[in-house]
């Protein structure tokens, strides 16, 4: 038993050793040799091109919501359906698939439309996280009218697009708004959200970014190194 761990505590001596030692000399070696290992591997130029599709347009004041509770529980009508998932044709041939007509219906549409990947589907309901950009391409592609634009600056926001005061409407659906006044639906505060009898005000989701920092050193490293080599040859 001692032996096995006394083997296994060499190994992690060794391994820490040798990060210690590539973090610690890597800089200067890349220094004698002039490789940048701070450029960004794309332009801010060629991230829009790359990240960005034709017409999109990335907005610093504005930011995409869903107006439906990803956490909500419905009353469903009770069939199934199994036939082409887009959105636009179900509500064409049937409304909705539960008593509430105005919620999302789930199929993801609007995904394919995102050039920055900010929505994906939770629980049947569409979510864009912070990595939204704004561009409002996915705003007319929800047949329920449910993606709006709001102020980046708003931190919460009604995830609910019912109409009018309906206080029968929680018996449908278990966030919905009944239009109880106790807010201000354009101006939504982390307040409201504590006082909504509802819980149908959300705020806005978090997505941290990835790092691919360590990556993109690799990379310049490569090709700084393969670009000096071409030039000797």
């Amino acid at each position: 038993m001692i032996i096995p761990l006394l083997v296994f505590l060499l190994i992690l001596i060794a391994v820490s050793l040798s990060l210690w030692a590539l973090f610690a000399f890597l800089p200067d070696y890349l220094k004698e040799r002039n490789l940048n290992i701070t450029q960004d591997i794309l332009s801010h130029e060629e991230k829009d091109i790359v990240f960005s599709r034709e017409n999109a347009v990335i907005s610093k004041d504005l930011r995409a919501v869903v107006r439906c509770n990803p956490e909500r529980k419905v009353v469903k009508r009770g069939f199934f359906y199994d036939d082409v998932r887009d959105c636009r044709l179900f509500k064409e041939i049937y409304e909705s698939d539960s008593e509430c007509s105005y919620g999302c219906i789930g199929f993801g549409s609007c995904v394919n439309y995102c050039p920055q990947d900010a929505i994906s589907i939770k629980n049947g309901t569409a979510v864009i996280n912070s990595n939204c950009s704004g561009c409002g391409l996915c705003v007319d592609t929800c047949p329920n009218g449910l993606i709006q634009l709001i102020p980046k600056e708003q931190t919460h926001y009604v995830a609910c697009a019912s109409i009018g005061s309906n206080e029968h409407i929680k018996e449908i659906c278990s966030t919905a708004c009944t239009n109880c006044e106790n807010c201000q639906k354009d101006a939504v505060t982390e307040e409201d959200a504590q006082k909504c009898p509802s819980g149908c005000i959300l705020s806005y989701e978090k997505k941290p970014a990835k790092d691919f920092k360590f990556w993109q050193i690799c990379y310049n490293i490569l090709t700084a190194q393969s670009t000096k080599t071409a030039k000797r040859d």
